[in-house]
This record gives structure tokens, C-alpha cells and sequence, in this order.
């Protein structure tokens, strides 16, 4: 088996030569998927495109909350717009598959794994597409009810007598959201903020369920081919022979 020695004493965890920090070289690693990358330097890239993202997604909402508790008029406008966070995705995630396709690649794997990679923005699409038709049937909804109202009930008195009972007793009425209001949006902005209401919504859990899936396997995968199972073993063997 390959001997598997730390290279650095202050860098225990290191024991190829290949994974020194060094020798990284971003460029390639995000935007070059037919090279190869290292186990240790996929991970750093990994864990930049990770925090890209929450970063991202996570400063805005502490502005947001810092201006509004300031009493700010419009502390909207103090963040970037709904679609930036989208669009930060997509683009980490077409980084992350090259990064994946590197890391495939030296550890003799198919680099057609790394779709795995895409199948969360796929998901976020469907979501986007079909929350913009919802948003978009909403919208005409509402317009048609502004355009057309219904006529006044006509009122019962024993049925009123009725509902106003079930009313003390908190029975008998139903819970709505409001109404949409037409005049303060367009059809294109409703259509728009619910669709990406709900893409993310349809990413949130693929995503996970792919970030395990780098972490655990493609992540520990040894350099240059191989099973995980036998640098595991090979790691024990070296460990029980130091002590």
C-alpha cells in the first residue's frame, strides 16, 4: 500500500505531497474541468463555494433586519435584489461540477458523476417555472375580482343570527390570507418574487442531500484511485505503527 506519512509535522492530516496548500491552483480548479484536483483541494474549493453562497444569502437578510430595526423607510432597498441570490447559485453550482469533474477525474471516476451536482438547479427551475405560472394565475385572479366583483350577499336574518353565534363561539369561519393587491405590483414582479419563493423551496433539500453526498464520498476519495475503505485501513496501519 501507499505509505500514507504526514509530509508536514504542523499538517498531520496531510499525507500526499499533491494536497499541500501550496500547491493550489484556483483558476484551473473552478473553471478547467478536465484537469484533476486533489482530495485536500477539492475540499478548499468546496468549502469557499459553500460559504460563497451563505454569505450571500445570509448578509442581506442581517442588513434587512438591522435597518428595519432601525426604523429605516425602506430598508429593502439597503439589500441586492430577489434574483442575486439565485443567480449566485447557478453560477457556484457550474463551478462546483468543474470542481467535481477535477476531482472525478484524478480519482478515477467518471466525471459524468458531477450532474449529481446540477440536479438541485434543476429542481430550482421547476420550481421557478412553476411558480411563476401560480404567481401569474394569482395575479389574473385578483384582477378579474377588481374588474368584476361579486354582487352583495343577500343577507338572511336568521343565517346572520346564525353566523354571528358560531362567530362568539369561534366556529363556522374560515381563516384567508390577504387579498392581493394589484396596485402596488405588476404582474411581472408577482410572477417573479413567487417563482423564486418557490425555487428555493424545490433547492433547498436537493441541495443538502447533494452536499452530503460530496462530502462523504467524492470528498474522501483517495488521490489517484482506489477505495476509500483502504486509505482508511492503510491510515490505521500507519497510526498503530507511530505509536
Amino acid at each position: 500500500m501507499t505509505d500514507l506519512s504526514p509530509i508536514d509535522p504542523e499538517r498531520p492530516w496531510i499525507d500526499d505531497p499533491r494536497d499541500a496548500p501550496a500547491a493550489m491552483q484556483w483558476l484551473p480548479s473552478l473553471f478547467d474541468p478536465f484537469g484533476e484536483t486533489a482530495r485536500l483541494h477539492f475540499t478548499r474549493g468546496w468549502t469557499v463555494l459553500f460559504f460563497t453562497r451563505l454569505l450571500v444569502f445570509l448578509v442581506p437578510v442581517i442588513i434587512l433586519s438591522l435597518f428595519s430595526a432601525a426604523g429605516a423607510s425602506d430598508p429593502g432597498a439597503m439589500v441586492p435584489p430577489n434574483w442575486f441570490f439565485p443567480l449566485v447559485v447557478l453560477v457556484t453550482a457550474l463551478m462546483s461540477a468543474v470542481l467535481h469533474m477535477r476531482r472525478l477525474n484524478d480519482a478515477r471516476r467518471s466525471p459524468l458523476w458531477a450532474v449529481i451536482v446540477l440536479v438541485p438547479v434543476m429542481f430550482g427551475m421547476g420550481g421557478l417555472i412553476a411558480g411563476a405560472a401560480q404567481g401569474t394565475q394569482q395575479y389574473q385572479e385578483a384582477v378579474d375580482e377588481l374588474n368584476n366583483p361579486a354582487p352583495p350577499p343577500v343577507i338572511d336574518p336568521v343565517a346572520e343570527g346564525e353566523d354571528d353565534a358560531a362567530g362568539d363561539r369561534g366556529e363556522g369561519r374560515g381563516e384567508r390570507g390577504d387579498p392581493l393587491d394589484v396596485t402596488e405590483v405588476s404582474a411581472r414582479e408577482h410572477a417573479v418574487n413567487t417563482g423564486l419563493s418557490t425555487a428555493q423551496a424545490f433547492w433547498a433539500i436537493p441541495s443538502f442531500i447533494v452536499m452530503l453526498w460530496s462530502l462523504l464520498w467524492v470528498g474522501r476519495l483517495p488521490n489517484g484511485g482506489g477505495l476509500i475503505r483502504d486509505r482508511v485501513a492503510q491510515m490505521e496501519a500507519n497510526a498503530a505503527g507511530a505509536e
